[in-house]
């Protein structure tokens, strides 16, 4: 019979369960958000249509095909927003991007793997039904929201192209999707729950924001499974496997106790004052880990004395 510390994936893999949701609008800096908190990140997989799309369009655009299969956005630039806007780009990416993102996302989930999922969250019907069949499956779900102002994203979207290493929408899109996001905030936040949601103003962020992020991300992947479907498979698979008993993979160095019953926001004016200890989950990290420090501090005085 084998122990459960003794497997190195699978079930010991500390993201098993857990998928966290990503809402914003073009150009709110999402993939940024993700680098800037990398460490927290580690492990999960990414899910993003844009990254099937933007492969589908540079084929599109440089393979030379003749007749009735030649592509009419051939020799075109596939960041350019005419191209990404273009009918035949847009039927590209209903019939090959999304179909493809969708196969990589169901072989995630037969291993109940974890995963990021990266969309703006304006088609609200469609995020709500990710989450509920996520969490049918025995997911925890947890939803970070960038938000910027409609000024910052357009300009964004611009610089995009400018470096040549994304595409640029055209206004029209960044405009209406920013503006159906911004009306969807308050329904994506009750899809998830406010203690799994946590809002990041990213307009002019800083690294302390990303810290502060990437603490509370860590805590949500560190703790025990809470969907009692995910603790049923758990413990499925663990009679299956032999296993003796299931020891959730500790923190570094947060606590993961789950603390307020409200969502966290950061960054921008909000974050410019403390919060007194109690009032929020951001400033109870450490707290077990000081109070083992002092008692064996005490201790150690208590040595010297004799």
């Amino acid at each position: 019979m084998r122990h459960y510390k003794e497997l190195k994936e699978g079930l010991q893999d500390k993201n098993i369960f857990k998928a966290i949701f990503l809402a914003g609008g073009p150009g709110s800096g999402k993939s940024y958000v993700v680098g800037q908190s990398t460490t927290p990140f580690q492990g999960l997989k990414v899910i993003n249509s844009d990254d099937e799309f933007n492969k589908v369009l540079k084929f599109e655009t440089t393979h030379i095909r003749g007749g009735k299969n030649a592509s009419p956005l051939f020799g075109k630039d596939p960041k350019a927003p005419d191209t990404i806007d273009h009918p035949f780009a847009q039927k590209k990416r209903a019939e090959v991007a999304k179909p493809r993102t969708e196969k990589r996302q169901r072989a995630l989930e037969l291993g109940r793997l974890g995963m990021i999922i990266d969309s703006t969250g304006a088609k609200i019907e469609k995020v709500n039904q990710q989450i509920k069949s996520l969490q049918k499956l025995g997911y925890d779900c947890y939803l970070i929201f960038v938000d910027t102002t409609l000024e910052v994203s357009l300009e964004r979207n611009k610089e995009r192209a400018r470096g040549g290493k994304d595409r640029q929408l055209p206004d029209r899109i960044v405009k209406k999707e920013w503006q159906n996001v911004q009306n969807n905030k308050m329904l994506l936040k009750r899809f998830v729950g406010s203690q799994n949601y946590i809002e990041v103003q990213n307009d002019n962020a800083g690294e302390n924001v990303f810290k502060k992020l990437g603490q509370h991300i860590k805590m949500f992947l560190s703790r025990k499974v809470q969907n009692e479907v995910g603790r049923a498979w758990i413990s499925g698979e663990m009679e299956k496997q032999q296993i003796k008993k299931y020891i959730p993979p500790k923190p570094d160095d947060v606590s993961s106790a789950p603390g307020a019953h409200r969502h966290i926001k950061i960054g921008g004016e909000q974050n410019s004052a403390k919060p007194p200890l109690g009032t929020s989950r951001l400033y109870q990290t450490k707290g077990r880990y000081v109070a083992k420090h002092k008692k064996l501090m005490n201790k150690l005085a208590i040595a010297k004395r004799r």
